[in-house]
Parts: structure tokens; sequence; C-alpha cells
């Protein structure tokens, strides 16, 4: 109980802090000033928990994968990479070699219930990740309960919206692919 206090109580002050006029000041990507993505890409920037590109873009309206999608929330919550660096080569998915950038990070959120991966034990890595899956690994990770009575996604789209989780963006299709933008 105390573990999942202890995740929600991290993520709400996380995204507090993400979506507050205070914030930590980092160079922002040149491909982000004046959107409405500048201040989400700015603070998690600050934090390490995201970067940009050598070129000093973001690019926002790129989609991000699952594997990076399992970085960005491992990093959200558990604050840095060290237990992720622990279980780098672990290989909880048939198709996560232990060798795979992302390896301990994608171990750790599957130990820690943020994705469960599909019924043939594959992961898919470098998929695309969609917004329903996106929205389920962020429900998940701040220990909140999908809302009853709902089907798949939107049990965990409602949870997200309840939780604020959602604030600042648009209307999205559950399956499409999620931007970096949106993701921040």
């Amino acid at each position: 109980m105390a573990k999942c206090v202890r995740k929600i109580a991290a993520v709400v002050l996380a995204l507090a802090l993400m979506f507050s006029s205070v914030g930590i000041v980092a160079a922002s990507p040149s491909d982000v000033v004046g959107t409405r993505f500048a201040d989400s890409v700015d603070y998690l920037v600050g934090l390490g928990v995201i970067s940009g590109y050598p070129d000093g873009t973001f690019r926002p309206a790129v989609t991000i994968s699952r594997a990076e999608a399992c970085k960005v929330i491992v990093l959200m919550t558990q604050g840095d990479a060290v237990i992720a660096d622990l279980l780098r080569g672990a290989n909880p998915f048939i198709d996560v070699p232990g060798n795979h950038w992302a390896s301990g990070f994608i171990a750790l959120a599957k130990n820690e219930g943020i994705v469960n991966g599909y019924p043939d034990g594959s992961f898919r890595p470098e998929a695309t990740v969609s917004y329903a899956e996106y929205v389920k690994m962020l429900v998940e990770a701040a220990g909140l309960s999908p809302v009853p009575g709902y089907t798949w996604p939107a049990n965990y789209v409602s949870a997200a919206l309840s939780a604020g989780m959602l604030a600042g963006v648009p209307a999205f299709e559950s399956n499409a692919p999620a931007i970096r933008g949106d993701c921040a």
C-alpha cells in the first residue's frame, strides 16, 4: 500500500510541477518554443527524463516507440535509471534481447505492472506506442485503477482524465500512434 501511495504522490507531484509556472530552467529545444509542448518538454528536459536531438530539436510531432515510452515513464516514477541499469540484460519478453538498449527499462516497467506485453509473449519495443497504450502506462505507473464499467481503452482513458493526466492534450484517437510532444 505504501508503495502505491508513493507512486501516486510522485506522479501527481511531477504532473503538478510540470504544469506549474515555476519550473527548472533548461535550454528549450528550438522546435518547441512557443508551442503547447514547451512547458512540459522544458520541465522534463530539465529533470533529465527526456532529451532532444543533437541538432537542438525535440521533434514533438514524431511518434514514440514502446521502448522509449517505458524509459520516459520509468524515469518519471523512479527519478533515475539506477534500477533499470541493474535490470539491463533481463529478458522479460521474447522479442526484447538482453542487449536491447531499453531492456532494463522494459524489465522494470514489467516488474512494476506498468506494461504487460502481448498474449504471444512479445513486447514489440520498436513499434510505436498508441495513445491508449501510453495512457495505460501512465495510469498503472500512478497506481490508479481503470474505471470500472468501461472496456479497454475507455477504462484507462477515463481514469487518466479524472486524474488530470491529459490536461493540455487535445482529443486523440486511442489507437493512433502517440507523438513525443503529447507524451511529454
